[in-house]
């Protein structure tokens, strides 16, 4: 059965009416719910092709209608509301013979609440670079190359969610919330029973810091292992890079055709007027490059000023020698399962002497839960008390010297 049909027929079922709509069953008549339905059908369909959402929100109307508590048990909003007759007599005949107060309507307000829900679970926002779980459940589920490991655990949570039992979907918010949950640790213990894996992580994230409880501090040190770490935290890490210290080339072209150019700026050492320089005498959208590779434009002016005198001071060549720093250093602390619950960013360049993290989050890019500081304050002692450790090529736990904690 068609979505409007559905409507249509179980509003018939219950005392909820419509003003707008009094007869839902006549034609070209759609009610607030009806087209509220009808919307999100497009909106969840339209960013999750190749699942049927049909059962979901046929399950989410009768849930509407039935006024169950889909928005939670710490609100006292509910999806409907009494319906306040007409003081002029207009209503149908069915709803003047009804006691006072068994009449409702759905709540628009809470109609925009519920929608706001659905799109976090649903909806990616990319501006944000928050992930929304169902979407990441659909790229993994409808991804034809799929390891068949975590196939086998999103297969069944698919089949369940298009399916329909007694009539209705067999998951209702609350239910498919819960059931989503599994993107945040999907492959996390993959570790434990597959060599391979474990191979990887001690390469892709070497251990830093671990603490008595399990918990750990590790440096993610592949594009493979951001991805990972993005779809566990649900944000926008998997689009990051590691961090690298070899020289780009860009670096070497702007330097080249600055020096040729009679290095302007570089005598009063003025940043400004190199990274101006830089966007007028560059070919293409070169700041664009630059901030693909997690590069701030006006650091790298600041590094091609530094470069100024290397002969004099011994140095090896400018656009050859290592020293630049692109992409991202970061820290995940992971439990001992190996899931993540923050993310910490640091400059790679950073002051031993007043370290402290460029931004900590949680998960979709909120503050961490405050019982996790205490590992972010660890992890910064840590780093102080060991300097070594701190960086891209620090030492990791697992090496010969690294002291014992």
């Amino acid at each position: 059965m068609l979505l409007a049909e559905f409507y249509k027929s179980i509003l018939t079922e219950a005392d909820v009416f419509d003003p707008l709509c009094p007869d839902p069953n006549k034609a070209g008549c759609s009610t607030v719910l009806q087209k509220w339905i009808l919307e999100m059908n497009d909106d969840i369909s339209g960013q999750n092709p190749k699942i049927d959402h049909t059962a979901f929100l046929e399950r989410l109307g009768r849930d509407i209608i039935n006024n169950n508590r889909i928005f939670g048990a710490n609100t006292a909003m509910t999806a409907l509301e009494p319906y306040t007759p007409n003081p002029h007599g207009k209503d149908p005949d069915w709803v003047k013979q009804k006691p006072p107060g068994t009449i409702f309507t759905v709540s628009e307000k809470a109609l925009t609440y519920l929608e706001n829900d659905l799109f976090d679970l649903f909806l990616p926002d990319e501006d944000a670079g928050i992930k929304a779980l169902f979407n990441q459940f659909h790229e993994k589920i409808t991804n034809p190359r799929l390891d068949m490991d975590i196939k086998n655990k999103l297969l069944p949570i698919k089949k369940k969610y298009e399916a329909t039992e007694q009539g209705q979907g067999t998951y209702d918010l609350p239910g498919l919330k819960k059931a989503m949950q599994i993107m945040t640790t999907l492959g996390a213990q993959k570790w434990k029973h597959d060599k391979v894996e474990k191979a990887r992580l001690q390469a892709d994230a070497p251990i830093i810091m671990k603490f008595k409880n399990g918990y750990m501090w590790v440096r993610l040190d592949s594009e493979d292992e951001m991805q990972r770490e993005g779809d566990m935290m649900q944000n926008c890490l998997s689009d990051y890079c590691p961090v690298s210290t070899v020289r780009t080339v860009e670096f070497m072209e702007a330097y080249e055709a600055w020096e040729e150019d009679g290095r302007p700026g570089g005598e009063e050492y003025e940043a400004d007027v190199v990274a101006e320089w830089i966007r007028e005498n560059l070919a293409g959208d070169f700041e664009s490059r630059l901030e693909e590779k997690g590069v701030d434009l006006d650091n790298f002016a600041e590094e091609m000023l530094n470069t100024i005198g290397w002969e004099d001071r011994g140095e090896e060549d400018p656009t050859t020698r290592v020293g630049m720093y692109i992409g991202k250093l970061i820290y995940s602390l992971r439990d001992k399962n190996g899931e993540a619950h923050v993310s910490a960013e640091y400059d790679p360049t950073e002051d031993m002497n007043h370290l402290e993290p460029l931004e900590v989050l949680g998960k979709q890019n909120s503050p961490p839960i405050a019982k996790y500081q205490g590992y972010v304050d660890e992890l910064n002692n840590f780093f102080s008390e060991h300097p070594e450790t701190f960086g891209p090529a620090g030492a990791t736990r697992d090496e010969p010297l690294h002291p014992d904690y």
